[in-house]
């Protein structure tokens, strides 16, 4: 995949590839440029959240079904076709996703919004995952959310962008940014 952001033009194979930057106001500029250069190119991107990117007013089954269905208009059967070999790589009984689709978000604990994030990402199959860095975290590992990262996205790219290295499980090749000084 060929992803041309600013002034670089980025060659990547499949594969996770974090992008450095030093602040939170570069990371979003950043994540900004790569979703709209991916857009621009037809690249079928999806964007992660560091926090999974939750609508909290959702309940779980809104938060998954409301991309695809914004994005792609599936059909219910379709939605549902695809999302229960992705549940049953979380290794918990049918009944307890089954309680858990229907919670609301808000009530879901931190490690469980990111799962759900990487959960709604795997349902729609992006050619190339946008991410804050700061989903990708120590404690998440191992987890049903690398799983579902390798599951969903192996033919694709998945481009973490921020300060902080996602940790070496993640297995994250690193994009480094010359960084310029204005001379004034």
């Amino acid at each position: 995949m060929t992803l041309s952001i600013a002034d670089a033009t980025l060659i990547l194979p499949a594969g996770r590839y974090w992008l450095s930057t030093w602040d939170a106001a570069m990371t979003q500029r950043w994540i900004d440029m790569a979703l709209d250069s991916a857009m621009q190119q037809n690249l079928n991107p999806a964007w992660l959240a560091a926090d999974g990117g939750l609508l909290a007013n959702l309940r779980v089954w809104e938060n998954i079904a409301f991309p695809a269905g914004f994005v792609s208009d599936w059909p219910l059967a379709l939605l549902e076709s695809r999302l229960v070999p992705l549940l049953r790589l979380l290794k918990i009984d049918e009944s307890e996703w089954k309680r858990w689709l229907g919670r609301p978000a808000v009530q879901l604990e931190q490690r469980e919004r990111r799962l759900l994030g990487m959960l709604r990402v795997a349902l729609q199959r992006p050619a190339l995952l946008v991410a804050e860095a700061g989903f990708f975290t120590e404690e998440s590992l191992p987890s049903p959310s690398l799983d579902l990262c390798n599951a969903a996205l192996a033919d694709g790219v998945v481009l973490a962008i921020g300060p902080v290295a996602p940790p070496p499980g993640w297995q994250f090749a690193e994009i480094g940014l010359e960084r310029k000084e204005v001379q004034t």
